[in-house]
């Protein structure tokens, strides 16, 4: 059975974690999470998804997913993945991403200010938002 045939059933609604790291999926791994699933915990780690990808991604899951991992998923910009008023969200990690030190400073700066966490090890970040990521991280142990 196709995975997309497999997570479109009914049954999959019903998903609180969902852990499709490593899988080779593309950009168009956003059509395989459906709209009104109440996940908590979603893992596309390792997929190649690329920044289109994980928006579509987010969009469809932005007040939905507390906890998402898109570790070695992204290009460099990451910047497209933000946190709005309306999102669950408490945790996103973009290690391994190649992220900028640009999009991540702004994505760090934005996830201080809603008291939420973003993974960063694995990017090669100037010492400022090196600091401010380690900041975070340490936030979230408390």
């Amino acid at each position: 059975m196709e995975v997309a045939a497999l997570l479109a059933s009914p049954a999959c609604a019903k998903l609180k974690v969902l852990k499709l790291s490593g899988n080779f999926l593309a950009s168009s791994a956003a059509v395989l999470v459906q709209a009104g699933w109440q996940l908590e915990e979603l893992d596309l780690a390792n997929n190649n998804l690329g920044n289109e990808g994980a928006q579509g991604i987010t969009e469809v899951l932005r007040a939905q997913v507390e906890e998402l991992s898109l570790r070695s998923s992204l290009t460099t910009q990451g910047s497209s993945l933000t946190r709005d008023s309306q999102s669950r969200w408490q945790h996103l990690d973009l290690g391994s991403n190649g992220i900028s030190n640009a999009a991540a400073d702004k994505l760090l700066t934005a996830a201080m200010k809603a008291r939420v966490t973003v993974g960063m090890s694995g990017n090669v970040l100037s010492a400022k938002v090196f600091g401010k990521a380690a900041l975070l991280e340490a936030q979230r142990c408390f």
